[in-house]
């Protein structure tokens, strides 16, 4: 009963090489500089048995969804129990459309999050962070407990955020910088800024 639910090395090395052969996902130079700080970041905090959030920021076309991507494919390959979590469906179903049918135990919607175990998950990556909700509704009176950002740090070992600060589509997405970074810090977990606009 207390077991945990992880993808399948075989999965992973699917995931891992549909992401690395897939053209669209190239990282351009300063993209690839992001890329590289983070898988450093991450390594640290497994050397160091740490958690660790590393918040990711840029304007469109600055290319988080490619950095995200490869992130995932690149932490598959190397093993972690990584998932891909976005809110957006069309994204999702892409995503699991190029890896194959059992993609799902990676990539993910950010509501999936309210029942996870704490830090059951080695590294989740988080697109579209700025469309993070205060609260998930489940049914027409079934709401979670908490918001999705926290939801998403207590249930992984490494939380990776990738948001664009100026953007907001709906009034209850409060997926801001500051908001992850002080809870995060409310639970003694280090926090690493990256800044693909500058």
């Amino acid at each position: 009963l207390q077991g945990q639910f992880q993808p399948s090395k075989t999965l992973l090395a699917n995931v891992a090489s549909s992401i690395a052969g897939h053209e669209p996902w190239k990282l351009l130079d300063s993209q690839l500089l992001v890329y590289n700080q983070i898988l450093k970041d991450i390594e640290v905090a497994k050397q160091h048995d740490r958690r660790r959030v590393i918040i990711v920021t840029g304007g469109p076309g600055t290319g988080k969804s490619v950095i995200a991507v490869q992130v995932v494919g690149e932490a598959a390959q190397q093993g972690y129990n990584v998932v891909h979590a976005t809110g957006s469906k069309a994204f999702t179903t892409n995503l699991r459309g190029v890896v194959g049918d059992e993609a799902d135990a990676v990539f993910r919607y950010t509501h999936n999050f309210r029942d996870a175990a704490p830090v059951s998950v080695d590294l989740a990556v988080v697109d579209e962070a700025h469309r993070l909700r205060l609260k998930t509704q489940f049914g027409p009176s079934v709401y979670s407990n908490r918001p999705q950002a926290e939801e998403i740090i207590d249930a992984s070992r490494v939380s990776v955020f990738l948001l664009d600060q100026a953007q907001s589509v709906r009034l209850n997405e409060v997926g801001s910088a500051w908001g992850i970074a002080d809870y995060a810090k409310s639970k003694g977990i280090p926090v690493v800024m990256h800044d693909l606009d500058v």
